[in-house]
């Protein structure tokens, strides 16, 4: 019976997120007062609530009251998503770019991303061994600015960009503050954790890392669908996401940057 339980519940979270994601996605083609964007979200809430709701009322939860609220924890939680949402944003809107209006091969533009995997692949060695040192709050801290950079050279995106100019640095700075923001909200996430629920917040961040290509990627694609041209388009989507990264660098700083610097990989 308790089995079940759990069960449902997870169906109801899952069926919460996807409502809500279908809505971001539906207002690419909808406007934000079609029922076809709202209707989804206003179900997605209402879920959401009697989740939360159920959750307060039975013994066994499946995600316990508070447990994300943590201050760390919830940073890192929400850096992972965005980290994993930037990822997907530049690996699908370059990869339109390049081949739709750009007309470049198939074959040169998966060469074209070859940088950012070599960047993220170097970053992170070298991650850890920061994080011992100056702690994961201010490696996360920097890793948002440094993505938030990357993201601001990629806003410069237009129709006869050059590749060397825009899309080289900018893959580069996003795959090393990518790098580094999954580096530090991964020790955030698992801060203070008790060993019983351990697999709990392994299950949490993994969670976290699916929910940003699916509603974090979805909502920059949204603001990407509200300009004409799809290049300006991209273009958008890069600088919201860059200002995004900004605000979630404040506020990592804000309330990690006393707590996480003895927070290390012991």
């Amino acid at each position: 019976m308790e089995g079940a339980f759990i069960i449902t519940f997870s169906k109801l979270a899952t069926l919460t997120i996807s409502l809500g994601s279908y809505g971001l996605i539906a207002s690419g083609d909808y406007s934000w007062s079609s029922s076809s964007v709202y209707g989804p979200f206003i179900i997605g809430i209402v879920l959401l609530i009697i989740f939360l709701i159920v959750e307060r009322k039975v013994r066994d939860t499946l995600l316990p009251p508070g447990f994300i609220m943590e201050p760390r924890r919830l940073t890192g939680l929400v850096s992972i998503s965005l980290a994993a949402a930037a990822s997907t944003v530049i690996e699908y809107v370059l990869t339109l770019y390049l081949q739709q209006i750009r007309g470049w091969s198939s074959l040169a533009t998966a060469v074209s991303f070859l940088p950012f995997a070599i960047t993220m692949i170097v970053v992170n060695q070298i991650a850890s061994p920061l994080i011992t040192r100056f702690g994961a709050g201010r490696v996360l801290t920097m890793g948002g600015l440094i993505s938030a950079v990357g993201l601001g050279v990629l806003a410069w995106l237009s129709h006869d960009a050059a590749y060397a100019v825009v899309l080289l640095p900018g893959q580069i700075l996003l795959a090393a503050g990518i790098s580094f923001v999954l580096s530090g909200s991964a020790v955030q996430s698992m801060a203070n954790v008790p060993q019983h629920q351990a697999g709990l917040a392994g299950g949490v961040m993994n969670t976290a890392m699916e929910l940003g290509p699916t509603v974090g990627f979805t909502a920059f694609m949204a603001v990407a669908a509200t300009r004409p041209d799809a290049t300006e388009g991209y273009a958008w989507a890069f600088g919201t996401a860059g200002v995004v990264f900004v605000l979630l660098a404040i506020v990592a700083s804000t309330l990690l940057s006393r707590k996480s610097a003895g927070v290390n990989l012991k």
